[in-house]
């Protein structure tokens, strides 16, 4: 998708709304499949505003199925000069993760086995099955294959585990197949890597980049965030005891039959 920023004028006796926006939409051709931009606007329009999780304001959002074009108004956070991470680059700390677990485990919570799920289905899939997975089934594979051969650094990480492009694949769907028939569901944001993530200086922080939201299990987003957003060493001292904290913290936002 394509961005570009803009700043307003509102009008007198206008809200109290940011002046400064980012402006997210399909400037030229759709990069993604289109099922990834309705499920971010659906996320920004109907599930965000019911949350009580920090999140970037959101001004506007609309989808156009016939033209599969999109637009996203959010608040520009440029001014107070944010930090965007990534866990290769400065790895976050095991407090800040924590932190980043007791939103998910809001989010979560609030759709534990929840009948909306199905209300939403209309556009939401889920890891296995929908739009949004036929787009993934299509590209994976070939995305692999060309990260190895651009990266010797990527090749490298592929070679250590001895598997094949597909084979990787298809141990992420097999794990999904299994969750699914063990799992409690609920709604995932689905790519919680700590590049997905903004930090400001007066210590509040949020997910954004909702494309990948889905049906799910609650370990897809758990896992990734705690691999993604620490360096090694801090994963294998602190990965139980944030396990236990996201577990716990489930509990406190009334799920009864947490894992």
């Amino acid at each position: 998708a394509g961005r570009a920023r803009l700043r307003l004028t509102y009008g007198p006796g206008s809200a109290d709304l940011p002046r400064d926006v980012v402006v997210k939409m399909v400037i030229d051709q759709p990069g993604v499949d289109s099922a990834l931009y309705e499920t971010e606007v659906q996320i920004y329009r109907d599930v965000l505003p019911g949350l009580a999780i920090p999140q970037i304001a959101c001004l506007g959002a609309a989808y156009e199925g016939t033209s599969e074009r999109f637009v996203l108004l959010l608040e520009d956070l440029t001014a107070q000069k944010p930090f965007f991470p990534l866990s290769i680059d400065k790895p976050l700390t095991p407090e800040r993760v924590a932190g980043q677990l007791s939103i998910l485990a809001k989010l979560h919570a609030r759709y534990w086995n929840s009948p909306d799920l199905d209300a939403m289905g209309g556009w939401l899939g889920t890891l296995l099955k929908g739009r949004q997975f036929d787009f993934l089934e299509a590209i994976t594979v070939p995305a692999i294959t060309q990260m190895m051969e651009e990266s010797t650094y990527r090749a490298d990480l592929v070679a250590r585990t001895g598997w094949t492009p597909e084979q990787l694949w298809n141990g992420v769907k097999a794990t999904h197949a299994y969750h699914d028939r063990i799992m409690p569901r609920t709604l995932v944001h689905g790519d919680t890597g700590a590049h997905n993530t903004y930090h400001l200086p007066d210590g509040n922080f949020g997910f954004y980049d909702w494309q990948l939201s889905a049906a799910g299990c609650w370990a897809h987003d758990v896992h990734y965030n705690i691999i993604e957003s620490l360096s090694i060493a801090d994963r294998k001292g602190n990965e139980r005891a944030l396990i236990q904290h996201y577990i716990d913290e489930l509990a406190r936002n009334g799920v009864t039959d947490a894992p």
